[in-house]
C-alpha cells in the first residue's frame, strides 16, 4: 500500500491505494492542485487492451477506478468503502478473482448452495449502495458523482461484482463521456443547477439538424457570393436561388430556418419571414405584406434607414407608393415626401405583382443580402402563391426591377403530406422546377435518429448518455423522434408523474411504467391530455383564442371580451396563465399572442363540442362587430369577423336583422379582396354574402342584394373557371330585377364580355344595342381607334363612373370590329 498526499486548503489528507490499482496501461489520474475541488479522471486505450481481455479484468479495473475516486471525492471524510464492499472486491486481483469465479456460478448445473449465495448477495446489494450513496451525499459531494462512483462500483443493484445492474458503466469510453459531460458543464451534469431544475427544458440548442443548416448556409453564400468556412469562392450567381423545406408536422422545419437565419443575420443579412394560417382571415397578401412592414420597422432605428430610403425613392413610382402604402404602412414614414395625392384606379394582378418586386429590390439593393421565409405554404391562399411565384420568377418582370439583383434567397416550408395533387404549391413546385432560371434546393426533415433524439434527453434531463440510451430507445418507438411529438411525450410522462424531478437526485423514472405507457396517435393527442388538465375557465379562454388560428391581436381579445355578458372569462388572464406552460407566448410589441404551435391550437378547438361552436362563434362574432364598430375600427377588422361568420353552421343565425349584417359584412369583404385584386377571395366571400340572403331581399333590401350580385359576377368572370351556369344565373338576376338601366350597367360590361369569348358578333350587338339605350348611338365605322384612345385619356378624370365605362367598351368594340 503507498499514501499518497493530496492537499485540501492548509490540510493535507493521506490516502490509501493499493499501487495495483494506478497503473500507466490503465488509468491515470490527474490533479489540479491549484483548484482543490477538481479532479479530472482520464484514460488511455482501456477498453482494447490486451490487459482487459475478458469482462472480469474490465470490470474489475472499473471497480478500481471507482474506489480511486471515492477516496478522492471523500478527501478521507466518511467510512472507508470497504464497510460496503465484499472483502474481495477492495483489491484489483480481489475484484477480478472473484468475479471469474462467479463467471462459473452462472451456470445453471451450478451446485444450490452457490446459486442461494449469490442470491443472499444480491439482496444485500440495495442497502449497501443506498448506504455508500448517502454517505457521499452527507459529506458534501454532489448526486451526480456519488451516482458516478456507485456505477463505477457496478451500480445500484450490482452486488459488487459482475452482477452490475443496466445503468452502470460497461465501457471505459463511457465513462470518458460522463467526465466530458461534467466539465463541459458542470452546473447541469454536477451541481443540477439549471436556470429552472424543477421545469423539463429542451433549451436553445438545435440538434440533429447540423447538415441541413449548412445546406441553408452554403447556398446563402452562393447568394451572398461570399466563401464559406470550408469550401473556396463561389462563383457568381446566375440562378435566383430557393430553397424548399419539407417535412411531418413537429419535424422542425421552422426551428431551422429561423435558427440558421440568426446566423445569417449576424453575418449582415437582411430576414423577412411570413407564416400561413389553417384558418385564413387575413386580408389577401396580408401576410407577404406585413412581412415587408416588419422588416422596415426594424430598420428604421439603425443605419440602414437611409439607403433603404435612397433605394425606395429609386425603385418605386409615385402610383407604386400609392398602392403599396395602403399594403405596406411603414413606407410612409421612408417616403412622406414622395406620396403625391392620386385618384383611385383598378389596379390588376401583374401590377401589384410588379409592384412588391420593385419593394423587395429596392431593399435587397440597399446593401446587404436578403432572405425572405414563408412558413406554412400548405396553408397559403391563391393571391399569395401567384405573388410568391411573380418574386421569384425575375424573367417575367421588367428589367428595370430585376437587374443587378441577385442577392435574394427564398426559402419555404410545408408539410408535404397535406398537400394533394392539384393543390395550388404543388402547381408552384412544378413551375419552379420547369424554370431554366430558378435552382431549387430541396430539404426534407424526418425525425431524430437514437444518437440524437439521445443527446437532447440527456442535455435536457442533465443525465449522462448512457443513462438515457434506453429511454431514447422506447420514445423513439413512440415518436418515430419528431421532435414536438416527444417534447410533448416527455411532458406528459411529467404529468403522469412517471417522470419526477427530487431536488438532490434530479430528473429520475421507470423504465417498465414508460414501456407500459400507450402509444399516441397523433401529437394532438397529447396536446388535448395536456390542455384536459387546465383549469376550465383557463381552458375557454384558450379554446376562444384558437377559433382566431394560431394568433390573437390583443384588441381583438378586447373586442370579443364580453361576448358572453356577465358569463364571460378573462381571456387575457388564461394566456397568462398558460405562458411559463409554453403553450402560447407574446410577441415582443406584446400586442399579439401566438400559440406555440398550430398543433396546440387545433387540438384547444377540437376541445369544443360540436353542438357548442357554432354558437361559440356567433357570440364571437356578434360581439366584434358591435364593439369594433363603437370604436371605429369594423374596416379593420372585416376579415376576421367574416371568418368567424362563415364558420357558423346549422341553422343558427336566425335574426333576420342578424342575416342582413352578416351579408353585409362578406359584401364588404368582397369588395376588398376585389381591390387587391384577389378574385378568388372575392368569389368565396360574395357568395358566402349571398347564402345569407333571399329573392324576398330584392323587395326589401334591393340595393345590397344589387351590389352583391354584382360583386360576385364581377369575381367570378375575373377568376373564371369554366362553369358558365352561375355567373348567368347571377346575371339573369340583376337583369330581372334591376330598376334601371343605371342598375345593370356593370354587370352588362361583364356579359358583353363573356359573350365574346365565344363569339365577336354577339358581343357587338349587344354593345350596339346598350348604347342605343343610353341615348348614346355610334357608327364604328366611323370612328378611328386612335381617337377614341385620345378621347378616352382626355376625359377619364371628369366624366362620371359611366361615361368612363362607356369609353372603355367603346375602344373593346372598336377593336373588335376591326378584326372582323
Amino acid at each position: 500500500m503507498i499514501a499518497p498526499v493530496v492537499k485540501n486548503g492548509n490540510s493535507e489528507i493521506e490516502i490509501s491505494i493499493n499501487p495495483k490499482l494506478i497503473r500507466v496501461e490503465n488509468i491515470m489520474v490527474q490533479y489540479l492542485l491549484e483548484e482543490e475541488e477538481t479532479a479530472f479522471f482520464v484514460h488511455a486505450s482501456i477498453d482494447n487492451d490486451a490487459t482487459l481481455n475478458n469482462l472480469a479484468t474490465k470490470y474489475g479495473a472499473m471497480k478500481a477506478f471507482g474506489i480511486v475516486a471515492y477516496e478522492i471525492l471523500m478527501i478521507g471524510l466518511g467510512p472507508p468503502l470497504s464497510s460496503f464492499l465484499s472483502s474481495t472486491a477492495t483489491t484489483f486481483e480481489g475484484a477480478a478473482q472473484a468475479l471469474l469465479c462467479i463467471d462459473d456460478s452462472e451456470n445453471t448445473n451450478a451446485p444450490d448452495a452457490e446459486r442461494q449465495d449469490h442470491a443472499k448477495r444480491q439482496r444485500s446489494v440495495d442497502g449497501n449502495q443506498s448506504s455508500l450513496t448517502s454517505a457521499m451525499i452527507k459529506a458534501g459531494v454532489p448526486f451526480p458523482l456519488c451516482r458516478f462512483v456507485v456505477d463505477l462500483l457496478g451500480g445500484e443493484r450490482s452486488d459488487g461484482l459482475l452482477f452490475r445492474s443496466d445503468n452502470s458503466f460497461q465501457s471505459f469510453s463511457d465513462v470518458i463521456t460522463d467526465l466530458k459531460q461534467m466539465i463541459e458543464k458542470p452546473d447541469a451534469f454536477v451541481h443540477l443547477n439549471t436556470s429552472d431544475q424543477w421545469r423539463l427544458a429542451f433549451g436553445e440548442k438545435m440538434h440533429g439538424r447540423e447538415s441541413e443548416k449548412k445546406i441553408i448556409m452554403d447556398v446563402a453564400s452562393m447568394v451572398n457570393c461570399t466563401a464559406s468556412n470550408d469550401q473556396a469562392l463561389f462563383p457568381p450567381q446566375i440562378n435566383q436561388q430557393i430553397i424548399m423545406v419539407s417535412g411531418d408536422s413537429g419535424s422542425g422545419k421552422t426551428r431551422l430556418v429561423t435558427e440558421t437565419m440568426k446566423s445569417l443575420e449576424n453575418q449582415g443579412w437582411l430576414f423577412l419571414a411570413c407564416k400561413f394560417d389553417r384558418i385564413i382571415h387575413a386580408e389577401p397578401l396580408s401576410n407577404m405584406a406585413n412581412a415587408f412592414n416588419d422588416l422596415l420597422e426594424r430598420c428604421r432605428g439603425n443605419s440602414m434607414l437611409r439607403r433603404i430610403r435612397t433605394q425606395l425613392k429609386k425603385f418605386l413610382q409615385p402610383g407604386d407608393i400609392s398602392v403599396l402604402k395602403k399594403h405596406v404602412p411603414c413606407l410612409i414614414k421612408y417616403l412622406k415626401d414622395s406620396i403625391s395625392p392620386t385618384y383611385e384606379l383598378e389596379v390588376r394582378k401583374q401590377q401589384i405583382q410588379h409592384m412588391f418586386r420593385r419593394l423587395l429590390g429596392a431593399l435587397s439593393s440597399a446593401g446587404q443580402p436578403l432572405a425572405f421565409f414563408l412558413d406554412d405554404l400548405q396553408w397559403a391562399d391563391a393571391a399569395s402563391i401567384d405573388l410568391f411565384l411573380a418574386l421569384v420568377n425575375a424573367s417575367e418582370l421588367d428589367s428595370a426591377c430585376t437587374s443587378g439583383i441577385t442577392n435574394i434567397l427564398f426559402i419555404g416550408s410545408y408539410r408535404d403530406k397535406e398537400i394533394h395533387t392539384d393543390h395550388e404549391l404543388v402547381q408552384l413546385l412544378d413551375q419552379l422546377k420547369r424554370n431554366s432560371s430558378v435552382q431549387v434546393t430541396n430539404i426534407t426533415l424526418c425525425g431524430f435518429d437514437q444518437d440524437t433524439l439521445n443527446g437532447v434527453l440527456s442535455e435536457s434531463l442533465c443525465v449522462p448518455l448512457r443513462r438515457t440510451k434506453l429511454l431514447s430507445e422506447i420514445i423513439l418507438q413512440k415518436t418515430e423522434g419528431l421532435v414536438i411529438h416527444v417534447i410533448e411525450f416527455i411532458g406528459r410522462l411529467t404529468i403522469e408523474r412517471i417522470l419526477n424531478h427530487s431536488f438532490v437526485k434530479g430528473w429520475e423514472w421507470e423504465m417498465e411504467e414508460i414501456e407500459a405507457c400507450p402509444i399516441s396517435e397523433s401529437v394532438a393527442e397529447l396536446f388535448t391530455f395536456k390542455l384536459k388538465n387546465l383549469p376550465p375557465d383557463v381552458l375557454l379562454g384558450l379554446q376562444i383564442c384558437s377559433v382566431f388560428g394560431i394568433q390573437i391581436e390583443h384588441r381583438i381579445i378586447n373586442f370579443v371580451q364580453d361576448f358572453d355578458g356577465d358569463d364571460s372569462v378573462d381571456i387575457i388572464a388564461g394566456l397568462k396563465a398558460v405562458l411559463d406552460l409554453g403553450l402560447v407566448e407574446m410577441t415582443r410589441s406584446s400586442n399579439v399572442y401566438k400559440f406555440s404551435h398550430d398543433l396546440i391550437a387545433q387540438a384547444a378547438f377540437d376541445l369544443i363540442e360540436g353542438n357548442e361552436r357554432s354558437q361559440l362563434l356567433q357570440k364571437l362574432a356578434s360581439a366584434l362587430i358591435k364593439n369594433a364598430s363603437d370604436a371605429n375600427e369594423i374596416e379593420s377588422v372585416v376579415f376576421v369577423a367574416v371568418d368567424l361568420i362563415n364558420r357558423i353552421t346549422g341553422d343558427v343565425i336566425t335574426d333576420p336583422n342578424e342575416r342582413i349584417v352578416y351579408a353585409t359584412m362578406n359584401l364588404q369583404a368582397a369588395k376588398k379582396a376585389l381591390a387587391v385584386p384577389d378574385f378568388g377571395s372575392a368569389v368565396k366571400y360574395s357568395e358566402s354574402g349571398l347564402s345569407f340572403l333571399d329573392v324576398g331581399h330584392w323587395e326589401t333590401h334591393h340595393k345590397l342584394m344589387l351590389s352583391i350580385h354584382e360583386t360576385s359576377i364581377i369575381a367570378r368572370y375575373r377568376h373564371f373557371d369554366g362553369n358558365h351556369d352561375v355567373i348567368k344565373d347571377r346575371i339573369h338576376a340583376v337583369f330581372q330585377r334591376a330598376k334601371s338601366v343605371d342598375e345593370e350597367f356593370k354587370t352588362r360590361e361583364v356579359w358583353i364580355m363573356l359573350l365574346g369569348i365565344a363569339s365577336p358578333l354577339e358581343p357587338t350587338l349587344e354593345s350596339h344595342a346598350l348604347l342605343d339605350r343610353l341615348g348614346e348611338p355610334i357608327s364604328s365605322s366611323s370612328v378611328s381607334i386612335l381617337d377614341a384612345c385620345s378621347e378616352l385619356v382626355r376625359v377619364r378624370r371628369s366624366w362620371w363612373e359611366l361615361k368612363i365605362s362607356l369609353l372603355r367598351f367603346l375602344v373593346w368594340l372598336i377593336k373588335k370590329s376591326s378584326m372582323q
